[in-house]
């Protein structure tokens, strides 16, 4: 048999490699020939991959393995993405009859335009015969409570209610970068699922390159090159991934399947909400509840009294956009209550006409 690349330490193995992925505590052999097979289709023309017909993608992908130093293992807790124990976040014997009763279904052709109509049936075809020239894919479907956050996770959300969502995402659904609004966020995937993620810190440098590049329509092929502290990794079904806030992330999926996550808002979320907010307010003229939510919880989770982040809290609010949505979001009046001031200590006015 010929020798066999790892795509953890990038060395070729002569023998017993399946021994060899075990010391990285990474993939099975199955899992590792799939992501082998999807980098081989980077050196191969779409009509000759019957599996990936987007072999620049690939390449995109080989080169950051490479460029990386090798899949990462994501066993560091402290940096901005790592993997826990799937079942420490999974909540068992839980059933879900409005899961399918609401969702959103999409397009490969068309990725940043949902179909007008919602219809699953083809969502679940692909996941048994994939059809990598046309994939679509469903998002946000109803109501999820199969995930929960672990007592191991440091600190506490907030009180608002925990975002929960399930996606259907057969072979080769493709998820360009994109940030989660400034949530922090737990992903499992379902029984045979495997997700190629791209990942890249919320550093200063990365977001200003994110905000360059935000109303391109291929964010992750655009940018990538100029984006630091990259990593990619694999996610079978027996790994939960937390993503702190603001992480720049692409997924692929390498086998179809399910993916339940949910997203909460915690203090340390205050450290990104206001920069993505500012970016969102440059780049579109029209910002909703699910823009302005992230930024306005988290200041509000900072200002309550055991808090020692209320002065920066109120640093933001005094610093935040003029954005006339801003006035109709709920969480505002909850803040405007927690203010005891009548004048804001940064600026010397008047809180009351920071509101616009």
């Amino acid at each position: 048999m010929p020798d066999r690349e790892c795509y953890y330490c990038l060395t070729e193995i002569a023998k017993q490699f399946p021994r060899h992925l075990g010391k990285h505590n990474g993939v099975g052999l199955e899992t590792h020939d799939l992501l082998r097979e999807f980098v081989k289709s980077a050196d191969e023309s779409a009509d000759k991959s019957p599996r990936y017909s987007e072999p620049e993608l690939a390449k995109l992908v080989k080169r950051l393995i490479h460029s990386t130093g090798g899949l990462s293992s994501l066993k560091e807790a402290s940096q901005d993405c790592y993997f826990l124990p799937a079942d420490s976040c999974r909540v068992e014997g839980v059933t879900d009859e409005d899961i399918l009763n609401d969702c959103t279904v999409y397009s490969s052709e068309k990725p940043r335009s949902p179909l007008k109509i919602a219809n699953l049936v083809p969502v679940l075809a692909q996941l048994d015969k994939p059809n990598p020239s046309c994939v679509k894919y469903a998002t946000n479907l109803g109501p999820g409570d199969g995930v929960k956050r672990p007592k191991v996770l440091a600190g506490e959300p907030s009180d608002s209610e925990m975002k929960t969502y399930t996606n259907i995402t057969p072979e080769g659904t493709f998820i360009d970068l994109h940030v989660d609004q400034g949530y922090e966020g737990i992903t499992l995937v379902g029984r045979g699922c495997v997700k190629l993620w791209v990942m890249f810190p919320p550093t200063e440098h990365n977001l200003t390159i994110w905000d360059e590049y935000r109303e391109s329509q291929e964010i992750l092929k655009s940018s990538w090159d100029r984006l630091k502290g990259g990593k990619v990794a694999i996610q079978t079904g027996n790994q939960a991934i937390i993503l702190k806030p603001g992480l720049l992330h692409s997924t692929f999926t390498l086998r179809g399947g399910l993916v339940f996550g949910l997203t909460y808002i915690t203090k340390s979320c205050l450290t990104v909400t206001p920069k993505l907010l500012r970016i969102e307010h440059d780049h579109f003229q029209k910002l909703g509840d699910d823009d302005l939510s992230p930024f306005l919880e988290s200041i509000l989770i900072c200002m309550s009294p055991e808090s020692d982040r209320q002065d920066e809290a109120l640093r933001v609010l005094c610093e935040m956009p003029k954005i006339r949505a801003v006035k109709k979001n709920d969480l505002l009046a909850k803040i405007k209550d927690a203010i005891t001031s009548a004048d804001c200590r940064h600026c010397g006015k008047r809180w009351r006409s920071h509101w616009g």
